[in-house]
């Protein structure tokens, strides 16, 4: 099959959600470590430790983690549903925490999407690209 056929033939619907379908994991990897630098999806911070959380509980005097116990980072799911990501957490506190901090404690937005994009969603759909049509790209 001539390079001009192969390409032809590509089906870049399959190929971009197979590379989301894929990259689920690394997706909520990025989202835990946005949680741990305290930043919400839309970029701003979240509240520090409360006075109490930090005197009683010896939390530090800095943005919050959600990451008590660690059960709510730990349950994060991802999944593509046609053309949208959603992400929540199986853990029982997941609705109280959203309510508490706001739906956007779930998703990424700014440098941690293009982290997300650069170092996992663009490698997958490049590899997928290269499985049908022998073509490489340049590092």
């Amino acid at each position: 099959m001539t390079l001009l056929k192969k390409v032809q033939a590509l089906d870049t619907d399959k190929v971009i959600n197979d590379a989301f379908d894929n990259t689920m994991d690394a997706y909520e990897e990025i989202n835990r470590e946005r949680m741990q630098d305290g930043v919400r999806s839309d970029g701003s911070t979240m509240p520090n430790y409360s006075f109490i959380s930090q005197t009683v509980y010896g939390y530090p005097d800095e943005p919050i983690k959600l990451k008590a116990t660690g059960a709510f980072q730990a349950g994060l799911e991802a999944k593509r549903n046609g053309d949208s990501i959603g992400i929540t957490s199986t853990d029982s506190k997941s609705d109280m925490l959203e309510d508490r901090y706001g739906e956007e404690i779930f998703g990424t937005g700014g440098a941690y999407k293009k982290a997300y994009q650069d170092e996992h969603l663009r490698p997958a759909m490049n590899r997928q690209i290269t499985e049908v049509t022998g073509l490489k790209f340049g590092k």
